[in-house]
């Protein structure tokens, strides 16, 4: 089983949007991927509580088989639209692909 892992700060403005309303849009669009990728074993985003320099504002853990069943989730067309969304509102992200 491998966990992909992603954290990410978003911008405090971006798309003409306030940093609130783009997290609420990116939990909207990430969470309808598992449905359309069956690769996708687990998929949970959470955001931050916890006031802290340190912190990011949310995170998505996730689970696939394997590393060959994360790359068909990486390359697929729904996940690239998302992608691209994340990329134009986050400043900041961080990931781990671990085998557990």
């Amino acid at each position: 089983m491998l966990k992909h892992i992603v954290m990410w700060r978003l911008k405090p403005q971006a798309l003409g949007h306030s940093k609130e309303k783009n997290l609420a849009e990116m939990r909207v669009r990430l969470s309808m991927l598992p449905d359309l990728i069956p690769e996708i074993r687990e998929f949970v985003f959470g955001t931050n509580v916890v006031d802290d320099p340190f912190a990011m504002d949310c995170v998505l853990v996730s689970s696939f088989d394997d590393e060959a069943a994360l790359a068909v989730y990486q390359a697929h067309p729904e996940h690239i639209k998302v992608k691209a969304f994340i990329g134009e509102v986050c400043e900041q992200r961080a990931v781990v692909d671990a085998v557990v």
